[in-house]
């Protein structure tokens, strides 16, 4: 048997054993153009006079390099010319692969929110937080909780009340962030579910059951919608909402919202984009990773419709964080944020308001926004240093110089040897 036939998660439990702590750097990057996506959300840069010194893991210091009290020997990153803000984040993933780690790296992502959960992620998260294994900040929810006749054939089939507690029960005791429903749940097991999770204070996110609509789903407490799914976008699907009052409703709920619009732009696009336009990164994705792609057919997901829908959220004040869907075809790890954050600049946002969504809202949707998100003395040193300005064009985050990772500092060429190193385990498999 080859090693590629072994399951992943067999693979990653035995590489696991292997693993020792991986070590902080202090080191200070200097004179660089700060971005730095404070809360009181007004665009602060300081062209090319700000350094900022990395200790333990931390931001320790922001400042003017001269008069920085700095160790003898430190380690000194020379960002003239570039452009530091907060680490992205993907808040919508599926996962398959290792290697899938360092893509998301390579192009600046430092969190990500894995969207079904399997008990090897919590391996993989436990690693990470231990500093054994590199990667982003691994958030998993749990299982997904779907009803009879699910497309998915992991999906947890929940028809009854007991189990659905028990569903919720496990959830919130494997250590899992939240719960995860979809399409097909009943009524009556969507409302215990909800009661369960309320009694277990862990939060709900996903989809807008069919049979359980929009006003019922938001008014019951769902944490994080996905894909803008249950929302009106003609101003007649919804049992006599009107979009304005989902809208309003989001609002007064508070719901999250991630858009995921690249998959929806995908799925409707599907025959031309696998014929005559490829997204970047194919190359190093893994076999399992597209196993599936070859059966998906292309579907009216009403991408035009989201983005409007999306703008109309963002301009009355909704809370909105960046995601892809990475798994679905030709979603790629990391590479793939960069195209949604295209989609978000097309709907209508400005690349300020862009970045926002995969920094300091991400973080804040986390519960994080005291540790991180934003670049400020005491927070977490999970950064992104750009070659070019993504205020002037936001394709400019696709200009990776570096990346910090929980205090680690990851050059250029680092990052390129990790893109190499895939390319070439590929090649031997």
């Amino acid at each position: 048997m080859k090693l590629t036939e072994i399951p992943e998660y067999v693979q990653f439990f035995f590489y696991s054993l292997s693993l020792r702590k991986l070590k902080a750097a202090s080191f200070v990057i200097k004179d660089v153009t700060l971005i730095p996506m404070t809360e009181a959300g007004n665009i602060e840069i300081t062209v090319g006079q700000t350094s900022v010194f990395i200790c333990n893991g931390k931001i320790a210091a922001i400042g003017p390099f001269e008069e920085m009290s700095i160790p003898d020997g430190m380690r000194i990153i020379d960002a003239t010319g570039k452009y530091l803000l907060p680490g992205f984040s993907d808040m919508h993933v599926h996962f398959t692969h290792l290697d899938e780690l360092k893509l998301y790296l390579a192009n600046g992502v430092t969190r990500i929110r894995a969207m079904v959960g399997f008990p090897w992620y919590l391996m993989i998260r436990k690693l990470i937080l231990q500093k054994r294994l590199l990667g982003p900040s691994f958030i998993t929810v749990g299982p997904l909780l779907d009803g009879e006749g699910s497309i998915w054939p992991f999906a947890q089939i929940v028809e009854t009340l007991p189990h659905a507690r028990k569903a919720v029960r496990d959830t919130k005791k494997k250590g899992y962030s939240a719960v995860k429903i979809y399409d097909r749940l009943k009524p009556d097991v969507f409302d215990e579910i909800m009661k369960t999770a309320k009694e277990e204070h862990i939060p709900v996110v996903g989809h807008v059951p069919w049979n359980v609509g929009f006003k019922n789903t938001v008014q019951a407490g769902l944490f994080s919608n996905e894909h803008l799914t249950g929302y009106s976008v003609n101003g007649d699907e919804n049992s006599g909402n009107t979009l304005e009052e989902e809208i309003a409703l989001t609002l007064e709920k508070g719901v999250w919202n991630c858009p995921t619009l690249i998959v929806l732009h995908n799925y409707e696009n599907l025959e031309r984009i696998k014929t005559e336009a490829p997204p970047e990164g194919m190359q190093y994705l893994s076999p399992a990773a597209m196993g599936w792609w070859s059966e998906a057919q292309p579907w009216n997901m009403e991408f035009e419709k989201k983005k409007t829908l999306l703008l109309n959220l963002h301009q009355k004040g909704a809370k909105l964080v960046s995601g892809t869907d990475v798994g679905n075809p030709y979603v790629v790890p990391g590479f793939s944020l960069h195209d949604e954050f295209e989609y978000m600049h097309d709907a209508g946002l400005t690349p300020y308001e862009v970045l926002k969504c995969s920094t300091v809202h991400a973080a804040a949707m986390m519960g994080e926004d005291t540790v991180s998100g934003s670049i400020e003395v005491g927070k977490k040193a999970d950064l992104v240093l750009l070659e070019k300005n993504p205020l002037e064009d936001i394709r400019n985050t696709r200009t990776i110089a570096g990346v910090v990772r929980d205090g680690r500092w990851i050059s250029k060429e680092d990052l390129a040897g990790m893109l190499k190193g895939i390319l070439d385990k590929k090649k031997k498999a």
